[in-house]
């Protein structure tokens, strides 16, 4: 399975700024400053350009609205 993604870090939404927020309704990629494809292996949680995480080392997914 493959797919396109927009991605960031906690940290890095902590530091974000008022105009970053606003940016960000307009399009993710404003606010999220990692983005690529994403592919989900049998294993592996690819995300192209940034990190390949294995499957086992994810503890915690989350989807929160600030």
């Amino acid at each position: 399975m493959k797919a396109t993604y927009f991605g960031t870090t906690s940290n890095e939404l902590k530091a974000n700024r008022l105009v970053d927020k606003i940016s960000g309704t307009i399009h993710p990629k404003f606010r999220f400053p990692h983005t690529g494809s994403i592919e989900l292996t049998e294993d592996t949680l690819r995300l192209e350009g940034w990190e390949d995480l294995a499957l086992g080392e994810i503890e915690r997914v989350a989807c929160e609205y600030d």
